[in-house]
């Protein structure tokens, strides 16, 4: 990196260097916290910070170009994009500056990231967590463009959840052939009834497990499930959707609730 970037003086190609040999160090995150505060605070005094630090990271990204192109260095830039936009004292970046700094370093490399950052805007209204930021970054990489692998009992945050719900209702993403033996083109085993898929991804040597069963319905089990509008507004009403038993589960349950029913 400092060969890369040796030439370059500007403040954010100098605050990335330095961001880069502190990770390199092979120091614990316990030990990592006081230098990258330190240089935190330094790029807030040259005012590259926040939505302000969005021009210098363009400018930043150009000179870095095929740099970025091995998956670990990009990692490690995406990773450092929201180190800077967060703006002074916080822990997490504005709804706003997320949005601006997703399409400046996942163009190109998150098909949905056009449905993505609408939909952030249109519903979140606070804050990105890291957690959120890093977990997209996994997202664009392992599930499907058409959502057909995606496991909403997995460890996604909730507002990962809530977007793959809203495209599999409102854009139809799972295409699926009701005449194949096949879905979206993953293999299909007939004795069980599903399609599976056991690819695995790897980012920066960390193996993901992208692959999950998804149950085919046989044509009477299929017509067993018809039922008219009023029938199904009516059990919608009483029992929520997998995303949303995930979410009441992870967000009100208690030692003291397990008699807690949703209505």
């Amino acid at each position: 990196m400092r060969t890369l970037l040796g030439h370059c003086i500007y403040p954010m190609a100098v605050i990335y260097r330095e961001y880069c040999e502190i990770l390199s160090s092979g120091d614990s995150l316990g030990k990592l916290k006081a230098p990258l505060a330190v240089l935190s605070a330094y790029a807030e005094s040259e005012g590259q910070t926040g939505v302000a630090a969005l021009d210098g990271l363009r400018r930043l990204k150009s000179e870095l170009d095929s740099y970025l192109l091995d998956s670990c260095h990009f990692s490690c830039f995406y990773q450092f994009v929201y180190f800077i936009c967060r703006e002074r004292g916080q822990k997490n970046i504005l709804v706003s500056t997320g949005i601006e700094a997703w399409k400046l370093v996942l163009t190109g490399r998150f098909r949905l990231l056009d449905q993505w950052c609408g939909f952030v805007k249109e519903h979140q209204r606070h804050t990105i967590s890291e957690d959120t930021w890093l977990q997209v970054l996994t997202f664009s990489i392992v599930v499907h463009e058409d959502l057909g692998n995606y496991d909403p009992e997995g460890s996604w945050p909730v507002l990962i959840d809530e977007f793959v719900e809203y495209m599999i209702r409102y854009h139809d993403c799972r295409n699926v052939l009701n005449n194949s033996v096949h879905i979206q083109g993953l293999p299909y085993d007939s004795e069980s009834g599903y399609a599976v898929d056991s690819k695995s991804s790897s980012i920066c040597g960390n193996s993901v497990r992208v692959g999950c069963k998804k149950r085919w319905l046989s044509s009477q089990e299929e017509a067993s499930q018809v039922e008219s509008v009023n029938c199904i507004a009516q059990r919608l009403a009483r029992i929520p959707s997998p995303l949303f038993s995930k979410r009441i589960r992870s967000s009100y349950f208690t030692p003291d609730s397990e008699s807690m029913e949703v209505n």
